[in-house]
């Protein structure tokens, strides 16, 4: 099945690798940079003491990233932070391939429509 390609990765592979290897003097295009994903993550200190204060960050993360964030729990018990093991403490989620691009587009355009106001 076909895979509509996000417009910033095209972008990417037909103009600005080009200008880069021009830019940087690369050999082989194997050795330009690429981006492998993007961690989007939060964490508070306000849901150690309360749960519902972990709610409105992973709707957030939701809403941005389109993924179900992963809840964050702490591995051990630190007395200077009063946190207990296994407590949730934040969340997580992982974009990877053509998500990560989609989201460095709509990121891109929702700072771009901010800053022109």
């Amino acid at each position: 099945m076909y895979q509509k390609q996000p417009r910033f990765k095209i972008h990417y592979k037909q103009i600005l690798s080009e200008d880069l290897i021009l830019k940087q003097k690369i050999s082989c295009i194997s050795q330009l940079m690429r981006m492998d994903n993007i961690i989007i993550t939060h964490s508070s200190s306000l849901s150690q003491k309360n749960i519902q204060f972990l709610v409105p960050p992973i709707t957030a993360t939701m809403l941005i990233s389109g993924q179900k964030p992963k809840i964050t729990q702490s591995i051990k018990a630190v007395a200077n932070f009063q946190t207990r093991k296994n407590e949730p403490i934040g969340c997580i989620t992982t974009l990877t391939k053509n998500k990560a691009y989609t989201f460095l587009e709509e990121i891109g355009l929702l700072i771009s429509t901010k800053a022109t106001k």
